[in-house]
């Protein structure tokens, strides 16, 4: 096919007056298309040009593909590893933590119990202590009234 000239195009669409001659202008258009071979109008070798870079760009692009879903897949595999090493991790501080906190309630509880038994017999012998004291005091006063009431009378 010869070439195609702009404006050997333009002055056809010129004489164009209503819409049935632009119909069949466009008709005409598109026969010219479908005869029109690519193929034929690009030299051989630039078609084998074409093709081979083609080739080569998409062989590219097969391999960053597969480098991109192999680094993909790696990145998944460590951010799985990190999450269950974390949670793990996680669950071992824990059960540390709660094991710490009843050991030191046990200790609480044992310390207080123990505390509370020194304390409730040294009260006990405070009170001991006490009536003893008491007691004497008693008996100091009761016989000192006896010798002054034992005065009294005599005189």
């Amino acid at each position: 096919m010869s070439q195609i000239k702009l404006s050997e195009i333009r002055k056809e669409l010129m004489k164009i007056k209503d819409f049935d001659s632009l119909k069949k202008e466009i008709k005409k258009l598109i026969t010219e298309i479908e005869k029109f071979d690519l193929k034929k109008s690009i030299p051989a070798e630039k078609v084998k040009y074409i093709e081979g870079k083609y080739n080569e760009l998409m062989k590219t692009l097969s391999d960053l593909q597969t480098r991109l879903e192999k680094e993909l897949g790696s990145a998944k595999g460590k951010v799985t590893k990190t999450r269950s090493d974390a949670m793990k991790l996680i669950s071992e501080t824990r059960d540390m933590a709660l094991k710490q906190k009843n050991d030191l309630e046990k200790t609480l509880k044992d310390n207080f119990n123990y505390f509370k038994k020194k304390a409730t017999a040294s009260i006990d012998k405070e009170e001991k202590s006490l009536r003893k004291t008491i007691k004497k005091v008693r008996v100091t006063a009761v016989s000192t009234a006896k010798k002054t009431l034992k005065k009294k009378e005599k005189r």
